[in-house]
């Protein structure tokens, strides 16, 4: 056999076994994306929405280069020669490799360096592993804040925008000089868990000093609304507005400059943890000192509003013919319904949670969620909004296929805050992290009513608002 023709056998092997693991790590997409499906009729978006082009191709691009390591860890020879009646489990075993992926492709680099744990590539297969996942990130169904984040009591701030990272010894951006603006060296004994436990070699400053797996944040606080002394004495509370996850920090810094663009620098640990890369928006909720926190006044539901029973929604805005498409509640609108009244709308203060601030909703509550948004900014309660969890989506009431359909198949009802704001569960009180409770009478001025208000047992629904009918001053209800 001349030299050309084995060259072109080990390559004929070589790409046999990224096919294979490609296979392998097709499957795990497969997997991925009912998932995904899932996750998508949970958060009431449609799966189109979540779909990552990229993160597939990368997926396959893994699956075909673990293939590809695993064919030369077995010898390029042994695939070569390979009897598929009577070792299909080689075959198989490339398949398996390539589901794996990122390990597979370490345990191959483990064997050329011969050393039992890399160190500079252990969090890189760390980083292509999450890739290899075959779903965006991950989106909750509704529930309550998690244990980690109890109520934040009182009256809060608000910041919204671009985060970057800073700290740690690895921080170039920071001289190795650099203090905190609410830090110094006195406060390293009642900080343990923000420092290294030594001055990294040629630095003195405690910027460069911070663990950059702590949980730490800057922001351009306003010293006259939170004090420094309040400042080392709290926690803030930093969400990613696309997931829904958040965590607590702890404020150690004045920053980034204005000129940057950005609100916050956040530890690379809390980011990481967040899933935020740099110049991504999050959201930090400050809370405000005890003695600026003024006693909430009680609610109730506007007495002009009445919420629609779904024969007078099919009454007033249409009938549709539909088919049931999950076992989980979700349907189909099967005839020419949406084209005749669902529309789409932009709403620019919204573009940070929804892209491009685009909504499908029904064309008769298009104007009053609009102007209503409008009144939310101008009183500067926008802040309140962390997540936008859908609107038209055609759907049984609470996803259960026994019960009528939800307003939402109308595109009259859309949820916000769902993270915070549990179906059957008390809704969060005014100045908790997700409390919708002061955009409340701004939405019932518009027509909405606010599902906090229903019936305090188990359809109890603070995330949701739905368009409604007005009763006049003689009772008669009007449009």
């Amino acid at each position: 056999m001349t030299d050309s023709s084995q060259l072109f056998d080990v390559l004929g092997a070589l790409t046999l076994g990224g096919l294979l693991g490609a296979i392998g790590q097709g499957l795990r997409v497969i997997a991925g994306l009912k998932k995904m499906n899932d996750d998508a009729e949970a958060a009431d978006v449609a799966s189109a929405d979540l779909f990552n082009a990229a993160r597939l191709a990368t997926s396959l691009m893994i699956g075909f280069v673990a293939g590809v390591a695993t064919t030369l860890s077995l010898g390029p020879a042994k695939l070569m020669n390979v009897d598929p009646s009577g070792s299909a489990q080689i075959l198989l075993g490339v398949i398996v490799a390539g589901y794996v992926g990122s390990d597979a492709i370490e345990a191959f680099t483990r064997s050329l360096a011969r050393i039992p744990a890399p160190k500079i590539n252990a969090s890189l297969f760390e980083r292509i592993d999450t890739f290899s996942q075959p779903t965006t990130p991950s989106l909750p169904p509704p529930a309550s804040p998690p244990p980690s984040l109890p109520a934040v009591p009182g009256r809060h701030v608000t910041l919204r925008g671009a985060m970057s990272t800073f700290g740690g010894p690895d921080d170039h951006g920071v001289g190795p000089d650099e203090g905190l603006a609410l830090l110094e060296a006195s406060d390293l004994a009642q900080f343990p868990e923000l420092f290294l436990p030594q001055q990294p070699p040629g630095t003195t400053g405690l910027a460069r000093r911070l663990d950059p797996e702590a949980f730490y944040i800057a922001c351009r606080w306003n010293y006259d609304d939170t004090p420094r002394a309040h400042l080392k004495k709290i926690q803030v509370s930093v969400v990613n507005p696309t997931t829904g996850a958040a965590e607590r920090a702890q404020p150690v810094d004045w920053g980034p400059k204005e000129t940057t663009g950005r609100v916050a620098d956040l530890s690379p640990g809390l980011a990481r943890k967040l899933g935020l890369s740099t110049d991504q928006n999050c959201v930090v909720v400050v809370p405000l000192p005890e003695s600026a926190a003024p006693a909430a006044p009680p609610l109730s539901p506007a007495a002009q509003l009445k919420v629609l029973k779904t024969d007078e929604i099919r009454e007033i805005f249409g009938r549709f013919a539909y088919v049931e498409s999950s076992p989980r509640g979700a349907i189909a609108i099967t005839d020419d319904w949406p084209s005749r009244n669902i529309v789409t709308i932009k709403i620019e203060a919204l573009a940070h949670l929804v892209a491009h601030g685009e909504i499908a909703c029904n064309k008769a509550i298009a104007e009053p969620l609009q102007a209503a948004i409008v009144e939310i900014a101008e009183r500067n309660l926008l802040d309140r909004i962390l997540k936008w969890d859908g609107c038209h989506v055609p759907r049984h009431k609470s996803w259960n296929p026994n019960r009528d359909l939800s307003a939402h198949s109308w595109g009259l009802a859309f949820d916000i805050n769902a993270r915070w704001n549990a179906y059957g569960a008390e809704p969060p009180p005014k100045g908790s992290v997700g409390s919708v409770i002061e955009l409340v009478p701004i939405f019932e001025s518009f027509g909405f009513a606010w599902g906090g208000y229903f019936r305090p047992d188990s359809t109890r629904d603070g995330m949701h608002f739905e368009y409604c009918r007005r009763a006049a001053p003689g009772g008669q209800i009007v449009s």
